[in-house]
């Protein structure tokens, strides 16, 4: 295949210089276009496509420096090339001004044609291997992005209901891939296994260890069966397996756990990670779990290393016990106003006390991560990983909560049972209804307009429900769009746009009013990509 001409664009007003190098160059392998106008340049340049310019300093309309900036408006990277017969002052202020722009070169007007030819070798392979290394920047963050969906693709679901008990977790990477490692598996009878982990340090190489690690964990499980599984055996198989299959040694800093619901009893060993927080929500008060300061090394540092059952921690808890795990990038956000200021496990624990004991676990992670960057630590530094768990109060019938899949379908048969479940509980067939309608609408609208089209194979929709004295309080969770029902009613209230609708025959634009007259009030978070949406609604016929 024949190599392809370069496209070599020539301004002069001097019509001696524009003939002097199209006649250097010819026979060169060059196309060569000239002009002696301005404003002709900037047309002929805007039509072609050229790998160089050449052009002189001193024109009569206006100067080289004053064209280069009108080229840089189109493209801030072809090659141009100045010609000029003036001579640099002592301060070299001329060769600065022309150097100025990393893609510019020069040369003096009385050139040969060796000169010239060296020249524009020289801007043409520093223009091809740019664009070698921009393609290669590009082709490096697609491959990024889809390791991103793969690994998101890898990890459970955001958040985990279960009859006995409820979960959800934050996973932020320093940059779009991380080496933070996590799996939870159901074990059955009300048990739940959790592995976290964070690999030495950053980017693909990191996250490249989590993905066998997280399958290995599965496999043990798997081949263990689920009543036979111990944390310090699973460390010690995620041990050998970094140690023996890694041609680079790799570190890893593990906390597994496993919690029994029925029993009300954890047991967990950490191998250099950072401990279990367990917050008594009844009380408000943070519970040492870990006194005598029991763990182990990180995984990786030791071959055949046997970690110990004496080594685990066994704790009961009560039923209010929330449970919250995190990496140390969670310790290593600092500030931007205070360079040297980093985020104190004694500030994390003194936001974790003050959660409020009526907060759903589920939205834990995401409001602590949010209340981090309120108080100023806004700069992190590393992957971070937040985790939260707690027992569902299975004796409470008149609170619900369960997950609900990203579709249409998924969303009516949710709010269906829903309304009956309130019709039953409340003796109100009316309560029942009006809340199916408000959910009707209000879910549908986040799965069709707040969640993007990938997102609703990962990112479903947590539903809570509590019933007292003849009305429901009902909070959604989604990593939705955020929104603002007040802007949608553009200064109206609902009855006049529903009245609007009507006149004009129109079916849609009807979720948001239909919304706001079921229900009493509205409230509305936005948690670090979690939005949380609160109603309440009365059984208007009972009053």
């Amino acid at each position: 295949m024949d190599q392809k001409q370069p496209n070599i664009l020539v301004l002069d007003d001097e019509r001696f210089i524009l003939v002097t190098v199209k006649s250097c160059l010819k026979g060169e392998n060059f196309n060569v276009t000239t002009a002696d106008d301005v404003q002709v340049a900037l047309s002929e340049f805007k039509r072609g496509n050229f790998d160089v310019i050449v052009t002189d300093i001193l024109m009569s309309s206006i100067d080289g420096f004053k064209f280069r900036d009108l080229i840089r408006e189109y493209n801030k990277t072809v090659p141009i090339i100045f010609l000029t017969s003036l001579l640099d002052g002592i301060d070299n202020s001329l060769l600065s001004r022309i150097t100025s722009d990393q893609h510019s070169y020069y040369l003096n007007k009385s050139f040969t044609k060796k000169a010239l030819l060296e020249v524009l070798h020289k801007a043409l392979s520093v223009s091809q291997a740019m664009d070698g290394v921009e393609a290669l920047q590009k082709q490096i963050e697609a491959d990024l992005d889809l390791a991103s969906q793969v690994q998101r693709m890898m990890l459970p679901r955001w958040c985990v209901i279960e009859r006995s008990y409820a979960a959800s977790y934050l996973y932020e990477p320093r940059y779009k891939v991380s080496g933070d490692l996590f799996e939870m598996v159901d074990l059955g009878g009300d048990r739940c296994l959790c592995v976290i982990g964070d690999v030495a340090g950053h980017g693909i190489h990191a996250a490249l260890c989590m993905a066998p690690l997280q399958v290995l964990i599965k496999r043990i499980v798997c081949e263990s069966g689920g009543d036979k599984v111990s944390v310090h055996e699973i460390l010690t198989q995620l041990n050998d397996f970094l140690c023996l299959h890694f041609s680079v040694r790799q570190y890893m800093t593990c906390l597994t756990a496993i919690w029994d619901f029925r029993q009300n009893r954890l047991v967990y060993q950490t191998a250099g990670h950072p401990d279990l927080i367990c917050l008594d929500a009844a009380a408000g008060e943070i519970r040492e779990l870990n006194p005598e300061q029991r763990g182990s090394l990180p995984l990786g540092m030791l071959p055949d290393n046997v970690y110990r059952e004496q080594d685990n921690v066994e704790v009961d808890f009560t039923d209010e016990s929330v449970f919250i795990a995190f990496t140390d990038g969670l310790l290593d956000i600092g500030s931007q106003s205070s360079p040297d200021s980093f985020l104190e496990k004694e500030t994390l624990l003194s936001l974790i006390a003050s959660l409020n004991r009526t907060e759903t676990v589920v939205a834990i992670p995401c409001h602590l991560r949010n209340a981090i960057t309120q108080i100023g630590y806004d700069f992190p530094s590393d992957d971070i990983f937040l985790f939260a768990i707690k027992k569902n109060d299975r004796k409470d019938k008149n609170t619900h909560i369960r997950y609900i899949g990203a579709s249409i379908e998924e969303i009516e048969e949710a709010v269906l049972e829903v309304g009956n479940c309130i019709a039953e509980a409340s003796g109100s067939e009316n309560l029942g209804v009006r809340v199916e309608l408000l959910l009707s609408e209000f879910l549908a609208n986040i799965v069709k307009h707040g969640l993007e089209r990938n997102q609703r194979l990962r990112d479903g929709i947590v539903l809570c429900l509590r019933l007292e004295d003849k009305q429901a309080w009902i909070e959604v969770m989604d990593h939705g769009k955020s929104w603002d029902y007040h802007a949608g009613l553009s200064g109206k209230d609902a009855d006049t746009i529903l009245d609007e609708l009507n006149e004009q025959r129109a079916q849609s634009g009807r979720g948001l009013p239909i919304i706001l007259r079921l229900a009493e009030t509205i409230t509305r978070h936005h948690y670090w990509g979690l939005n949380v949406t609160g109603f309440l609604v009365l059984d208007k016929k009972s009053e």
